[in-house]
């Protein structure tokens, strides 16, 4: 096999379990002076396109800003607070501010900027969302910051043609549209690792890492056969190198022991394959190369924090209750679907410029949303995401009623939990995996 078959294989065998999910912001169209604040979100690679201009992007925590020009890609990979804007002096405004000043209602072009002069800027701006849980070392060794400029070899007409493909796509929604979308977003994912792999220049020495072809050749065969009892000797030899040379390269590179990277991959690949409802633990224990499930437990408990999760099969029968994945989220303008079943909305106030025609929702339960002093605590603040977690449950268990009376209807059938809110960690995210875990 070729070095460079080698490389887009590793690079294959990672996306695959990365399940992500591509969500387009909007199509922006800045005009100077202008400046925007975007805040921090866990579990998400935000991007920003330019198609026409410039501007100028910082990243908290980075030192000064980065210039982008047209046909640059930026990408911050986990979601880091940062500030566009058209100078590095404009003073921006934060994101909720410049969406209400610019009467933005999440359908068409986003227009903003005072208009008093000099080039506008044109973005597509949107993210790939991470499922909650999943990890990776080549995710985890990305920079806050990955810019990839016009002239560093990526198909740029191509990635605009795409991402503008993925907003006529939303725009649409037509059959198949959602599915389009995660596809196409996962493509652009890709094609920036590889942008990023193949361009040593862009100062990513771990992420350049995947693209040595000894590496890549043990990556390879353990991504391919992670049921083998390996050992960092099996995998040197694969590699083609001595036993030290391989650890010390591989820890360098990828920033993990070869064998807590090998206990990685394992427990991320069963945590997909548990999903199965025809796996039993022991079958994804062997699976994943544990000769018991007691051992494999142990390895899944100490790595996740819980047990691993049973499939129906294994579980006591309980009578009419459907499977938890019968309970899914979807933000309220987002397109409605024949799949979603109950539209059942969880705010305790209706979403501002959403009609009730166009929400189609069959339920409004008020009384199961946060109390209105947690949620003005919460604010979304991204550092009190996992204490917003534990209060919120701690009102659903003090607040029997709504939440029998919403898994009486998940007991009837598919349901999704409708948000309004533009974060991915929002009280109906917490709510489905409360549900889920009262359906155990």
């Amino acid at each position: 096999m070729a070095n460079g078959e080698t490389k887009l294989d590793v690079l294959s065998d990672i996306v695959d379990w990365v399940r992500l999910r591509g969500i387009l912001y909007f199509d922006a169209d800045l005009k100077p002076p202008w400046g925007i604040t975007v805040p921090s979100f866990k579990r998400v690679a935000r991007y920003h396109f330019v198609t026409r201009g410039r501007c100028f992007i910082s990243v908290k925590g980075l030192p000064g800003a980065h210039a982008l020009d047209a046909g640059a890609l930026a990408v911050i990979p986990h979601g880091a607070e940062h500030v566009l804007r058209d100078d590095p002096q404009t003073r921006p405004a934060t994101l909720d501010r410049a969406l209400a000043e610019s009467g933005y209602t999440g359908e068409g072009c986003f227009v903003y900027g005072k208009g008093d002069g000099g080039a506008p800027c044109r973005l597509v701006c949107g993210h790939f969302e991470f499922e909650d849980g999943f990890e990776h070392a080549l995710l985890a060794a990305l920079p806050p910051l990955i810019v990839i400029p016009a002239a560093a070899g990526l198909a740029t007409s191509w990635l605009d043609q795409a991402l503008r493909y993925i907003a006529a796509e939303v725009a649409s929604a037509r059959p198949g549209h959602n599915a389009i979308v995660k596809r196409l977003s996962e493509i652009v994912f890709v094609q920036t690792l590889r942008a990023a792999a193949e361009h040593p220049d862009l100062s990513m020495d771990r992420l350049v890492g995947y693209s040595d072809p000894k590496l890549a050749r043990a990556l390879h065969a353990l991504h391919r056969n992670p049921e083998k009892d390996w050992t960092v000797a099996s995998l040197a030899v694969v590699a083609g190198l001595s036993r030290t040379r391989f650890a010390v390269s591989f820890k360098k590179h990828l920033g993990l022991a070869p064998l807590a990277y090998v206990t990685q991959w394992r427990m991320q690949q069963a945590r997909g394959l548990l999903n199965d409802p025809g796996r039993t633990v022991l079958a994804v224990a062997n699976q994943v190369g544990y000769a018991s499930e007691a051992a494999f437990s142990r390895a899944f408990r100490k790595h996740f924090g819980v047990a691993p999760r049973r499939s129906p099969a294994e579980q006591e029968p309980v009578e009419a209750v459907t499977p938890a994945t019968g309970i899914s989220v979807k933000r309220v303008k987002d397109p409605v679907s024949a799949s979603d079943g109950q539209r059942v909305l969880v705010d305790r106030l209706w979403p501002r410029g959403v009609s009730k025609e166009k929400a189609r929702i069959d339920a409004w339960l008020k009384d199961i949303a946060p109390s209105a002093k947690l949620r003005q605590w919460f604010s979304h603040d991204p550092r009190r995401w996992t204490e917003f977690r534990r209060r919120y449950e701690a009102e659903l268990e003090a607040n029997a009623e709504p939440v029998a009376a919403l898994l009486g209807m998940v007991r009837a059938g598919p349901v999704t939990l409708v948000y309004a809110s533009a974060s991915p960690e929002n009280n109906a995210v917490v709510l489905a995996d409360y549900l889920r875990q009262s359906m155990l």
